[in-house]
């Protein structure tokens, strides 16, 4: 292949951002899941109630919710952007939805289903 027949594709940016954007909120969801079995610990530790404790865990998962949001929703523009390249932007938008629908039933199943125990 020649060089006039070599097509340069430009780099898809928003691909690339969302992608970083799903790296770090999945990282997040990691450090969150391998630290929610110190909860009791932690909770020991700082004089915290295990309620105070589970509201800063709560937090931190809404926030993985919205970075994996954010996350998809560059990977889609970068998926309906004529010309870029669409590998990147499709994994940001897979990771992204997968990872706010996953992250948002670890917030909600958890107490909806204590709660349909208890009562």
């Amino acid at each position: 292949m020649s060089t006039e027949q070599h097509v340069q594709r430009s780099r898809n940016v928003p691909a690339v951002v969302g992608l970083a954007i799903n790296v770090v909120a999945v990282l997040l969801q990691i450090a969150t899941s391998a630290l929610g079995v110190l909860v009791p610990v932690l909770a020991q530790r700082t004089a915290a109630s295990l309620n105070e404790v589970a509201a800063v865990f709560a937090g931190v998962g809404v926030v993985v919710v919205l970075l994996h949001l954010a996350g998809g929703a560059l990977g889609l523009v970068g998926l309906l952007t004529a010309g870029r390249t669409r590998a990147l932007a499709g994994a940001a938008f897979g990771i992204g939805v997968v990872g706010a629908v996953v992250t948002l039933a670890g917030l909600v199943l958890p107490p909806l289903l204590g709660a349909v125990l208890s009562g």
